[in-house]
């Protein structure tokens, strides 16, 4: 295949235009937002209140973290890959 410079085509021959293509961006930036925000000030909640109620200081907040912060980027990165799918695909 060569490489004719048009960022376009491939959006074209799946018949995104280009108004659609950035109301997909801009709508899964919203619900990433969101989402994320809500993960992450789970984990933050969990983590504090876990360490509070069990007093461990703070090797508790450093062991915890790095047990569950790979579970929280796992699922921010599934979220934003859902929602850029359900977003782009307009079959769905």
């Amino acid at each position: 295949m060569s490489n004719t410079g048009n960022d376009t085509a491939p959006r074209q021959a799946q018949g995104i235009t280009r108004g659609a293509f950035i109301a997909a961006i801009i709508s899964t930036i919203g619900i990433v937002a969101l989402i994320w925000t809500e993960i992450w000030l789970t984990l933050a909640a969990g983590i504090w209140s876990f360490v509070q109620l069990l007093g461990v200081g703070l090797p508790g907040y450093v062991v915890l973290s790095a047990v569950l912060a790979p579970m929280a980027i796992w699922a921010s990165w599934h979220t934003a890959r859902l929602a850029w799918i359900g977003e782009s695909r307009g079959d769905l």
